[in-house]
């Protein structure tokens, strides 16, 4: 009787560390996408600040002349492109965590201009908004399900 005891009490210690574990994953992942929201926020606005200074420029701007402040480190997946016309495309290299778009959407207050790459059936690509669906919006040749936070200067 006690042996079956002492092994309910096993059981049930284990499976009360499994269901706590598991509640932690989800709050791990939230927190990682809110950070990598906010450091994503603070990239986009000094690339946009250089292009607002620097109407000329296209492509994309090394590091050194986007005056990171030094306390920043850049999340390596990063990246933008400056196209004519005063648009700013700043985007997610590799595989992010699934409520990174969300949370970018959050974080810019619902703006329409947040959310991730899809492609349509004739091969263009558009920015999707979690909130707003198909936004209208073309994007260069982007990855299905980039996080991407654009930004139009004029």
């Amino acid at each position: 009787m006690w042996a079956l005891v002492v092994v309910f009490s096993m059981v049930a210690a284990m499976g009360a560390m499994v269901v706590a574990h598991e509640a932690r994953e989800p709050a791990l992942d939230q927190a990682q996408s809110d950070s990598r929201a906010n450091n994503l926020a603070l990239y986009r606005s000094l690339v946009v600040l250089y292009a607002a200074s620097h109407p000329s420029a296209t492509g994309t701007v090394p590091d050194s002349a986007l005056l990171l402040p030094p306390w920043f480190r850049r999340d390596p997946a990063w990246t933008h492109q400056i196209l004519p016309g005063g648009r700013v495309i700043v985007y997610a290299q590799g595989s992010m965590p699934p409520t990174l778009a969300s949370e970018v959407v959050e974080l810019s207050q619902g703006s329409i201009l947040a959310g991730e790459a899809r492609t349509r059936a004739d091969g263009s690509t558009f920015l999707y908004s979690p909130r707003f669906g198909d936004t209208g919006i073309a994007l260069p040749p982007l990855a299905n399900g980039t996080v991407v936070w654009p930004a139009q200067l004029n």
